[in-house]
């Protein structure tokens, strides 16, 4: 783990590394390297440096590929990520610039830039190859994935952009202008395997079409099972998702009436299912039912249609097409859910009373004297999430205007009727097997999709993609590109973990590598010796857990007198 060779004529010294004085020598100094032999040699055996070479060649010599900017890049997301214009001073003080066998200079801002400007126009293409290298050299499973969507939100103006735009906001930033993340991961492992950057204002199931196309370019298979939250099945996704002969499985937001079925009398067989959540205190029942999802394609480039013989009402604008499938739902019941939903009742509940008892005490005053100022005062208490609560108050209001009373009381078998749909949701698949895929597989199957909000917190966290001090369209989506394969690497080192039954963590094998270093000796004979510091036995069995070998040694450090 050593390298010799003849010294080179003095530069100034490196800021970021300590000089050593030891008798017989000319002058030792050391350099802090940490986890970036960890980080490298996974972005080695990912090939990220040979894949974009290999996507985007130079057209000139520029001291440093599209490659090696990429890669130092990704590595710093997950090492110690800073805002882009201090990535010179990053290479020189980790020792980046070091192991490439250059000078930190060489990573200044417009080298940087150059590489932004030019890497977003690859995505797909960067993002496709190392899908298939996670799938094929890691052994990464795609059969199953779980995507989402996060927004990013931005300080400024930005109104030149198309993608920095308002939007429902998931950082609780309605006021903030952002773009929007959409992420697919293996439910095993939870390693990206597509992101795709999207105006800040599009709606979640909006995406849902687009996305499926990608995918099915980045697996090269479409016979996959694609897990989602609720807000992104709709009917039209329903039938999209079935055109395409994609497996899918999601919350149900069209759950009323199956709610309403199942609560309004009768006897519902519910059978208790061998899951008991990740915590093993959850308890879960299920019972199934078919239904029937329809969906109105309007055709808008068509002419409208002619009416016919005995054909009476008004005619649609264009011609319309009626989808329908049948679907299987499966109903859950969850103890936990229902412990939850009845401490959200009682809370809302009492706070009902109590608004209701101030309206009360305010009637005739103000601006609570009429009938419909006091009506308009109701809706507002019983508007949001309080709007099913209203049924379960019998409100009186009586008497004239300025001389009116209110009197309510509890609404019993309303609040029966709600206390019914406790705990439940409904789990929409086109899985319909229920021999292969019973409803304990169902719903385990449904529990997997957290590896995606868990890459998200990472994503934000970890690797801090904000603040984002990129101001073009363009720029953004290569820096959310070059985060999202960060995360690639930050998860499968994980992944790695996993497969040999070890519960390491990025973070924890981040501090576990952060005492190495590299020593570089001069000896009186103006020999150069470069050897590694710090590497033990350990090191060298977790890098050969992980499938990585120890990164080569470079020529040498940054010059010194």
């Amino acid at each position: 783990m050593s390298r010799s060779r003849r010294y080179s004529p003095p530069e100034p010294p490196p800021r970021f590394a300590r000089r050593l004085n030891a008798i017989g020598t000319r002058m030792r100094i050391v350099k802090e390297i940490g986890s970036l032999v960890l980080l490298k040699a996974m972005a080695e055996r990912m090939n990220i440096r040979g894949l974009i070479d290999a996507l985007i060649p130079m057209e000139r010599e520029r001291g440093l590929t599209h490659g090696q900017v990429f890669e130092a890049c990704v590595i710093n997301r997950c090492h110690a990520p800073v805002p882009l214009y201090e990535m010179e001073e990053w290479a020189e003080y980790s020792g980046m610039a070091d192991l490439y066998g250059c000078s930190a200079q060489l990573f200044n801002d417009d080298r940087i830039r150059s590489t932004l400007d030019v890497v977003h126009q690859y995505a797909s293409d960067i993002q496709n190859a190392l899908a298939l290298r996670a799938m094929t050299e890691f052994a990464v499973p795609a059969d199953t994935v779980a995507y989402d969507m996060t927004s990013l939100y931005f300080e400024g103006d930005y109104d030149d952009s198309e993608t920095i735009t308002f939007g429902y906001s998931r950082d609780g930033k309605p006021d903030k202008k952002q773009v929007n993340v959409g992420l697919t991961v293996s439910t095993e492992g939870g390693v990206p395997l597509n992101g795709r950057v999207l105006a800040g204002k599009t709606a979640d199931p909006a995406t849902v079409e687009a996305n499926v196309s990608a995918l099915k370019k980045a697996l090269r298979r479409q016979d996959f099972l694609q897990i989602t939250d609720g807000g992104m099945l709709t009917p039209k996704n329903v039938h999209v998702l079935e055109q395409q002969g994609i497996h899918f499985l999601a919350p149900w937001q069209a759950d009323t009436a199956i709610f309403e079925s199942l609560t309004a009398g009768g006897t519902v067989i519910w059978e208790e299912l061998p899951y008991w959540g990740a915590k093993g205190h959850d308890r879960y029942w299920a019972t199934e039912l078919g239904i029937l999802v329809t969906y109105d394609e309007v055709h808008e480039d068509q002419t409208p249609p002619e009416r016919q013989p005995g054909q009476r009402g008004r005619l649609p604008e264009h011609p319309v097409t009626q989808h329908s499938y049948w679907e299987r739902a499966v109903i859950i019941r969850s103890s936990n859910k229902q412990s939850r939903d009845e401490k959200t009742r009682n809370r809302r509940l009492a706070k009902l009373e109590e608004q209701l008892q101030t309206l009360s005490e305010g009637l005739n005053k103000r601006r609570l004297k009429t009938n419909q100022q006091v009506q308009s005062k109701l809706d507002r208490i019983f508007s949001g999430s309080y709007a099913a609560y209203r049924r379960c108050f019998a409100i009186e209001l009586s008497g004239p205007d300025g001389q009116m009373t209110l009197h309510w009381e509890p609404n019993e078998e309303a609040l029966d009727h709600l206390k019914k749909g406790e705990g439940l949701y409904v789990l929409l698949t086109n899985r319909k097997d229920s021999e292969a895929d019973p409803a304990s597989r169902i719903l385990e199957l449904y529990k997997k999709r957290n590896p995606v909000e868990n890459r998200f917190r990472d994503f934000k966290s970890h690797l801090r993609v904000r603040p984002l001090f990129v101001h073009t369209d363009d720029r953004v989506a290569s820096l959310v590109l070059i985060t999202v394969v960060a995360l690639q690497l930050y998860s499968l080192i994980e992944w790695e973990a996993r497969k040999a039954q070890e519960a390491w963590t990025t973070r924890f094998l981040k501090k576990k590598f952060a005492s190495i270093c590299i020593l570089q000796t001069v000896h009186p004979n103006d020999d150069v010796e470069i050897e590694w510091c710090n590497v033990t036995p350990e090191h060298l069995r977790i890098l050969e857990t992980l499938g990585l070998r120890l990164i080569e040694l470079p020529e040498r450090l940054a010059g010194f007198t």
